[in-house]
């Protein structure tokens, strides 16, 4: 679950994150070493009438990705993909969506 996504997140130097207000979500990658340094992020909602879970945006920056490649090489080893990230943002909301 999402424990396992966050253990697996932080080893390949990724923090993810997810807010929630009333049937709305975002999810937020940041660098594992500088947490004021945020890679991209995933927002949107649980439709209320069905099971649907809705993205509105989900967006990952390649820059932020160089920069934090650039500043811990050993430790991020999601570096540089972008689908990396998103993928994990992804995870993260299909996560939530279930719970709901």
């Amino acid at each position: 679950g999402e424990e396992q996504l966050k253990a697996y997140a932080e080893r390949v130097g990724v923090s993810v994150s997810l807010t929630t207000l009333g049937p709305g979500y975002r999810a937020v990658a940041r660098a594992a070493h500088d947490p004021e340094q945020i890679l991209g992020y995933c927002e949107g909602f649980v439709r209320p009438t069905g099971s649907i879970l809705h993205v509105d945006k989900l967006e990952v920056w390649k820059k932020a990705l160089d920069r934090a490649k650039k500043e811990n090489p050993d430790g991020f080893q999601n570096g540089g993909q972008v689908f990396g990230v998103s993928l994990l943002l992804g995870y993260m909301s299909i996560l939530y969506g279930r719970e709901k």
